[in-house]
């Protein structure tokens, strides 16, 4: 539940998350005062995370999207695929009968792959890391569990790429003691933290 325009009356988002049926997908927003369905915005993936932030400074909160790929076939007008990762950045400014503008999408990982978000709204920079980034569980000898973290800018340009040898179980922005910059910790499978920084 958030107010995206400022104006005080309450939106809640929802997730429409499908399995191997494809459709529907995507994320939806109602009216809290009236229940009623003011958009939605459908994707062919499924929606993983989802927060606000104002990415343009024009204090209206606009909508990130991170999505999983469960490989069934499902294709969007937009061009994308279940068969891979996205993150999305809507626009909060809409009317009561149209569905968000797509402000950009960053293109990110192969089938079976979950991009969870991280927000540092303190470096305008969004993280997005995956388990594995698009792993062939057939052929793990030849393509092994591989993870990724990938850094955002508030405009959709990647920052900043660390792919992790292992499959990564968690990950979590922590503030560094001795000089508050953000850190990012992930922990891998086997047990192995790793922390890096900002830069």
């Amino acid at each position: 539940v958030v107010d995206l325009e400022g104006d005080g009356r309450l939106e809640m988002l929802a997730r429409l998350h499908t399995g191997t049926g494809g459709r529907p997908r995507g994320l939806c927003c109602y009216s809290v005062d009236t229940g009623e369905l003011r958009w939605s915005f459908p994707t062919a993936p499924n929606v993983l995370d989802v927060a606000c932030v104002d990415l343009d400074g024009d204090r209206v909160l606009d909508i990130l999207l991170s999505t999983q790929a469960p490989s069934n076939g499902n294709t969007e007008a937009d061009g994308t695929d279940d068969g891979h990762t996205y993150l999305f950045a809507l626009s909060g400014k809409t009317t009561a009968s149209s569905s968000p503008t797509n402000l950009w999408r960053v293109d990110l990982w192969d089938f079976w792959s979950q991009a969870h978000l991280l927000l540092d709204p303190t470096n305008r920079a969004i993280y997005v890391w995956s388990s594995y980034a698009g792993v062939d569980l057939s052929d793990r000898a030849a393509r092994p569990h591989t993870g990724e973290i990938v850094r955002v800018g508030y405009d959709g340009s990647e920052t900043g790429r660390s792919t992790i040898g292992e499959y990564l179980s968690g990950c979590t922005l922590v503030e560094s003691n001795t000089n508050r910059l953000t850190q990012v910790a992930a922990i891998d499978h086997s047990g192995l933290l790793r922390v890096f920084s900002h830069d």
